[in-house]
């Protein structure tokens, strides 16, 4: 029974040493045995028999030499693209899992992985090297010369660009020109993975020169190769998001001179107010101050009426009255400063009365103007939809950048009946801004060009614009081509639950539209808490939190008091000993790492890692430890994909702890779904308000969660409607005028290929979310995947305020799950106290907030331990306790926890015992969430 239970977990069968002693016991309670019966086949001839009976109720086949020969097809197939060995194991037993055929011992497995890797790898090599010339090579192995000031052009290749000021913007430009000489990296690398280019890359810069320069030759060129073309790549990425911050600031800068002339004006005006009131006094027949200027008219009017008939007397006392109107005027505009300061007073104000910002920009562009029209030369910009105006445009302005004239040519029209149509992308105060009336046909150059950049840096954020040779800035669309995607689409759609056609998606998202629409109306009138006014306001009466009892908020002090004190240099070495997480680590060439104390050295590095203190502060606190040695585990053992893998590891552990049920899901840990690989899969997932974000609630659709954040001003958003033939007796005012703010079933439906596209991407590893996040933060005119995202997410944003409105319950699970939230990066926080992150590289911070995540749920985990180990001694000691009550305690307890002084380094030696995940006194049947 034993080996059975087991194989349907393995898939093979573990050596009675492997057994974990929970799993026997576990099977024997099932059985009903006895404590001393232990499990045994009795003979070798037995065995055989039981485990050929296990193999015909499951159905698999034993065939060790067919085995070795499909593993290694698929881990040389898979290796082309994959570098770590474990994907390449993970692929081997997938493979021979579908075959239904028995899995070989690991050892083997990964054996055959290892060797079959370094086939390929050496292949890879040779390939670049062949394709490489000898001055290429050259200067391959130059970039490892160390130059007089003790520095390397390869120790340059790692690093970013710094911040985007003006000197630094120039020198990025030459350092541009700088690795594109270096050689033509695509030739090089043409048909390689560019996920083994990134391995190969990564493995370079965890490297220093030193010890690069002691690998093969044929390696060390390969890499440095692969090393180079990311650099290339990222030099293009840095100097577009150096282009998009400028500019970005430019626009910011003339806000903020917008603002700063209004409260200039604001005097003007009243000046001009005052001198306006002056005139009107003066022409006032009312008025005292007009009393001479009355006489003046009496006296016109008299010798008006003796005159009658006599025409040319009527003329001469016309004009003598208008001269004395005329005077007047004149006078009260003297008095205010003139008439031309009055007039540049008038233009001012109506120069700036709107938000005309656009007419600044050019003061603060105008410093950049020559290197950003060198970088437009340098970068091969290109429009990732058929509208290509702005980058016609910028064409355009670049052709008459030579010139000094003030007005130029219009770009040329996109529509011929339409002359102003090459500018048509621009808002209407950009079009007032660079246009004349006086000038047809012609736009004014500097405005211009200042309104060309700004929507080259807008189109470069959105995804409109890619930079060829990029890799943040690259076409989202070349990531994973759909022909590459439309293999995999069954798979993907079946794992996440959605429909994989077309019509069948769009139907999945309007019937859930639908549903909880006429959910909400049916069940409108015994709603206590909604109430819906006439202007169709929501309101939500607040529900008071069912708080804690006093038997709770005593045991909750009774086990804070007797939590053992524990370093956090002790718990990462506990934790270690137990689930073994760091097993992932290790050098990025992925063989065996020459250190004989593994855990002794990784776990120092999680420790300073998540404390975020760097290796030279740590050295001094930890005797035994040289900054040298945690600074390499850091930079070259370590990476954000072992890092993931660790975090798995522990989420896994955690999940599988009894006390874990009383707090009703996994939210008490971390991971980012879409890159920590558990076997947890999470059906909702919890956010703050700024989790409302359209795209965001696209893509946990797409990827199969439910996303439901903390929803505090659902009064300000709207509610979409899934057709505008529907009306609901009780909600329909929610959804605001009939007709309007429909969801576009037909916009979905056209872009679905899209939306597959970028989550098949993503799932692949091609594509990060991040990266798709960072792209579709801002509203675009034509980015399609934006367009269907946003889509996407109004629909699904609507079915959760609908629901959120219709359920009581899921409220205060919302409420709940995002104080665990909440309460988790507070605890993050307060473990990572070494200050805030100084590296200026993306990655570097990426890492640190990683390494925070682990050490976070390292003491998450053994807090649980520890928290059901006290409960073990108060059952012992008479205690009553329930799932409920320790369900209020939350795993984040610190007064126990020692964070600082001096760590002693034997603790890393100290083997603890196993841990028991079981807590058999607490009954955890329908435990309720605590709120």
């Amino acid at each position: 029974m034993l080996a059975l239970k087991c194989f349907q977990k393995m898939a093979r069968f573990p050596s009675s040493d492997e057994i974990p002693e929970v799993v026997i016991d576990h099977v024997r309670r099932c059985l009903e045995l006895a404590d001393d019966v232990w499990p045994d086949h009795g003979s070798s001839p037995s065995a055989k028999a039981h485990r050929k009976l296990v193999r015909q109720r499951q159905g698999v086949k034993y065939d060790a030499g067919r085995v070795r020969a499909i593993a290694a097809v698929a881990i040389r197939k898979a290796a082309q693209a994959k570098n770590n060995p474990a994907d390449l194991i993970n692929v081997e037993i997938e493979e021979l899992l579908r075959l239904r055929l028995e899995l070989l011992g690991y050892t083997t497995l990964e054996a055959l992985a290892t060797s079959i890797r370094a086939e390929v790898n050496a292949a890879i090599f040779a390939t670049i090297l062949r394709r490489m010339s000898e001055a290429g090579q050259a200067r391959m192995e130059g970039l490892l010369v160390v130059g007089p000031d003790g520095k390397s052009t390869f120790n340059r290749l790692k690093k970013p660009a710094q911040r985007a000021t003006w000197s630094r913007f120039r020198e990025q430009v030459k350092w541009l020109d700088r690795v594109d000489a270096l050689g033509d990296t695509d030739a090089w690398l043409e048909g390689i993975a560019p996920s083994k280019i990134a391995d190969f890359a990564g493995e370079a810069d965890a490297q220093d020169a030193d010890t690069l320069s002691r690998y093969d030759a044929v390696k060390q060129v390969a890499l440095l190769a692969c090393l180079t073309h990311t650099a290339r790549m990222r030099a293009r990425d840095d100097l577009a998001k150096m282009l998009c911050k400028r500019m970005v600031a430019h626009v910011k800068r003339a806000r903020a001179e917008l603002e700063e002339i209004r409260a200039r004006q604001r005097a003007g005006s009243e000046r001009l107010i005052g001198t306006y009131r002056q005139v009107l006094e003066r022409l006032d027949p009312g008025s005292e101050t007009s009393a001479a200027g009355r006489e003046a008219v009496a006296r016109a009017m008299e010798a008006l009426t003796s005159c009658a008939g006599n025409a040319g007397q009527v003329q001469a006392l016309g004009e003598m009255l208008s001269a004395l109107v005329v005077q007047t005027v004149r006078a009260a505009v003297e008095q205010a400063g003139g008439f031309a300061a009055q007039l540049a007073d008038i233009e001012e104000v109506a120069a700036f009365h709107g938000d005309a910002h656009e007419l600044l920009v050019y003061r603060f562009f105008k410093k950049d103007r020559p290197a950003l029209f060198e970088l437009a030369g340098k970068l091969r910009l290109k429009a990732t939809s058929s509208d290509d105006s702005v980058l016609a445009a910028l064409a355009h302005a670049r052709e008459h950048s030579p010139k000094r004239r003030d007005f130029i040519p219009l770009p040329p029209a996109v529509e011929e009946d339409v002359p102003e149509s090459g500018i048509a992308f621009a808002s209407g105060n950009w079009r007032r801004a660079v246009t004349d009336r006086r000038r047809p046909g012609m736009v004014a150059r500097r405005h211009f060009e200042a309104m060309v950049f700004c929507y080259l840096a807008e189109e470069l954020r959105t995804g409109d614009v890619a930079v060829l040779g990029s890799n943040e800035y690259a076409d989202w669309g070349a990531h994973l081509p759909w022909e590459e995607c439309q293999p995999k689409l069954a798979a993907f759609c079946e794992k996440v639950g959605l429909p994989d056609t077309p019509a069948g998606f769009v139907a999945h998202l309007k019937d859930a539209h639908l549903s909880a629409a006429a959910h909400l109306d049916a069940g409108y009138l015994d709603n206590a808490d909604l109430v819906i006014d006439e202007g169709g306001v929501p309101t939500l009466k607040r529900r008071r939190g069912k708080g804690s009892d006093a038997e709770a908020e005593r045991l909750a002090a009774e086990i804070e008091r007797r939590m053992p004190e524990r370093s956090l240099l002790s718990i990462v070495a506990r934790t270690a000993h137990w689930l073994t997480w760091y097993r992932h680590f290790g050098p990025a060439s992925g063989s065996d790492p020459k250190i004989k104390d593994k855990l002794g050295r990784y776990s120092p590095a999680v420790f300073t890692g998540g404390i975020n203190i760097s290796p030279y502060e740590a050295a001094k606190h930890i005797a035994g430890v040289t900054a040298r040695e945690l600074s390499m585990v850091r930079n070259r053992h370590v990476t954000l994909k072992k890092l993931n893998a660790a975090i798995a590891d522990v989420i896994n552990a955690f999940a599988e702890l009894d006390v874990v049920k009383a707090w009703g899901d996994g939210s008490t840990v971390a991971a980012d779904g879409t890159q920590v690989d558990t076997y947890i899969q999470p059906s909702t997932v919890h956010a703050d308000t700024q989790g409302q974000n359209f795209p965001v609630f696209a893509l946990a659709t797409l990827f199969g969660f439910d996303l439901m954040p903390r929803i505090r001003n659902f009064k300000d958003l709207i509610f979409f409607r899934a057709s505008e033939k529907i009306v609901y007796p009780h909600i329909d005012q929610l959804f605001g005028e009939s007709g309007r703010g429909v969801i576009d079933w037909k916009l979905i439906e056209k872009h679905w290929i899209d939306l597959m596209q970028v989550a098949i991407s993503i799932s692949e590893g091609r594509l990060s979310s991040v990266t798709l996040m960072r792209r579709l933060r801002s509203n675009s005119r034509k980015n399609r995947i934006y367009k269907a995202f946003r889509e996407v997410g109004r629909s699904v944003r609507t079915v959760a305020l609908l629901r959120y409105l219709a359920d009581p319950a899921l409220r205060a699970r919302v409420t709940a799950a995002t104080n665990k939230v909440e309460s988790y990066n507070g605890f993050a926080k307060w473990l990572g106290f070494g200050g805030v992150l100084a590296d200026n590289d993306p990655e570097e911070q990426e890492k640190l907030i990683k390494f925070n995540t682990l050490l976070a749920n390292l003491v998450v985990f053994h807090n649980a331990l520890d928290i059901s180990d006290v409960a073990r001694q108060l059952f012992a000691e008479g205690w009553q306790i329930t799932a409920d009550q320790l369900g209020q305690i939350a795993p984040y307890l610190r007064a126990h926890i020692s964070r600082f002084g001096a760590y002693a380094i034997d603790e890393l030696r100290h083997r603890p015992d196993p841990f028991d995940p079981l807590l058999k006194e607490v009954d955890f049947t329908d435990v309720e969430l605590a709120a």
